[in-house]
């Protein structure tokens, strides 16, 4: 995750690996909240789905944008991802400040 303003622009690649489509419908975030665009997200069976940053892989990443107090550089913070056919997930992602190999991160825009 790329931090600022007590935003966080989310960066994960998630892979299907099922014969069928699936799709990101909503992520939690202990202590703060977060806005999953396009709602839902699709992952492709057998493909995946890039979060956050232009990869080699795609030109067009979905967003994941956590916000609230707990969204500090340096912290690890505890994600549910649900999805709307396989069992939700929880992740630790750990927060980076916007700089160095982060700085080309996009910010999130959200109010």
């Amino acid at each position: 995750m790329s931090v600022g303003d007590d935003k966080a622009t989310l960066l994960m690649t998630i892979l299907n690996e099922g014969a069928h489509g699936d799709a990101l419908v909503a992520v939690q975030v202990q202590g703060g909240s977060a806005t999953v665009r396009p709602r839902p997200s699709p992952i492709p069976a057998q493909g995946i789905t890039v979060y956050g940053v232009n990869t080699s892989q795609t030109e067009d990443p979905d967003e994941v944008v956590l916000r609230g107090p707990v969204v500090d550089a340096g912290y690890i913070v505890q994600l549910t991802l649900t999805f709307r056919y396989a069992a939700p997930v929880e992740v630790g992602a750990l927060v980076m400040p916007h700089r160095g190999p982060y700085r080309s991160v996009p910010t999130p825009v959200v109010a």
